[in-house]
């Protein structure tokens, strides 16, 4: 055999691993000379860090505020980690570079009487992300209901740099009808 690979699951993030070929015969075990390592990383294959962004209790139109992030992440994976220059948009540096998987959420949209708001889009997928990249995450509101009638929820959106172009958008998770 010129080549083997194999795909290994379940593996412990920022941790190195040691891997040597073998041969089995009837009545005996050869190992190869060579011996080959890798490592995992913290987006990588394996128990990842969850990181679950919120929209940390900000409620209406405007998003949350660096106070409430910072209340709302603290003493999880994203305390101290995320700043808000602009209200509502939270961002965030990629700790290490490798395979994300995302769950993004738009907002539910606002009830009033019997009216109940409609769903927003639940969005999964993988991405690639480098390490020290940055992104921009606005996590989507619930819709208020109000007189008459009621609001629509706000849409999830993950960015990435530069933010100006089609290119920088990773997901949009659209809100419900209010």
């Amino acid at each position: 055999v010129s080549s083997y690979s194999q795909k290994v699951f379940s593996l412990t993030p920022s941790t190195t691993y040691y891997v040597r070929t073998y041969a089995v015969s009837s009545d005996s075990v050869t190992y190869a000379s060579d011996e080959r390592t890798f490592s995992t990383n913290v987006g990588g294959g394996g128990s990842a860090s969850t990181y679950t962004f919120t929209n940390a209790g900000a409620t209406g139109r405007l998003g949350p505020t660096q106070t409430q992030v910072n209340t709302a992440y603290a003493s999880t994976s994203l305390d101290g980690e995320v700043t808000i220059h602009t209200r509502g948009i939270q961002e965030w540096e990629v700790p290490a570079s490798g395979q994300y998987e995302i769950e993004l959420y738009g907002a539910k949209g606002g009830s009033i009487g019997t009216h109940t708001g409609g769903d927003g889009v639940n969005l999964k997928f993988n991405v690639l992300l480098n390490q020290n990249e940055s992104m921009r995450i606005v996590v989507g509101q619930r819709g208020i209901g109000a007189g008459e009638g009621s609001g629509g929820g706000g849409a999830s959106f993950i960015l990435h740099s530069p933010y100006t172009t089609e290119q920088s958008i990773i997901a949009i998770a659209g809100g419900g009808g209010g």
